[in-house]
C-alpha cells in the first residue's frame, strides 16, 4: 500500500486554502483599518482631554474670548502631552493640529473640537 497524497489531492487542498485566503483577506484588512480609525479617534480624545486640563490650569487662556485655539505643540511644550504619545496610527506620523475652544453662552460651557490644522493665534 502506498503512503502519501496524490497530486490531485494536494492541488485540491491548495485550492481550498487559496479560496479561504481570498475570502478572509479583505475582512482582516477591514478589521485592521477600523482599529486604526478607532485608535485615531482615541488620540483625538487624548488631545482634547489635555487641552481641557491645560485650559483649566491656565484660565487666562479662555478669559475674555468667545473662541481660542490651543496647538498640540503648546500642549507638548507645557508637558500636557508626550511627543511619543501623539501619532497618527495610519501613517505613523506625529499629529500636528490644534483644539478650538469655543464658549457657548446659552449653555454656559466650553466646547473643545479637534482640528487637523494648527491655528495661527
Amino acid at each position: 500500500m502506498k503512503k502519501g497524497f496524490t497530486l490531485i489531492e494536494l492541488l485540491v487542498v491548495i485550492a481550498i486554502l487559496g479560496m479561504i485566503a481570498l475570502i478572509t483577506t479583505p475582512i482582516i484588512i477591514n478589521i485592521i483599518n477600523d482599529s486604526k480609525d478607532k485608535a485615531l479617534e482615541n488620540q483625538k480624545s487624548v488631545i482634547i482631554s489635555a487641552a481641557r486640563t491645560y485650559a483649566a490650569d491656565n484660565s487666562e487662556v479662555l478669559a475674555g474670548s468667545e473662541s481660542t485655539c490651543i496647538n498640540i505643540s503648546q500642549l507638548q511644550q507645557k508637558g500636557y502631552l508626550s511627543v511619543d504619545d501623539i501619532k497618527n496610527p495610519k501613517t505613523k506620523d506625529n499629529l500636528d493640529g490644534s483644539v478650538r475652544v469655543t464658549y457657548q453662552e446659552n449653555n454656559n460651557k466650553y466646547n473643545y473640537i479637534y482640528n487637523q490644522n494648527q491655528c495661527d493665534e
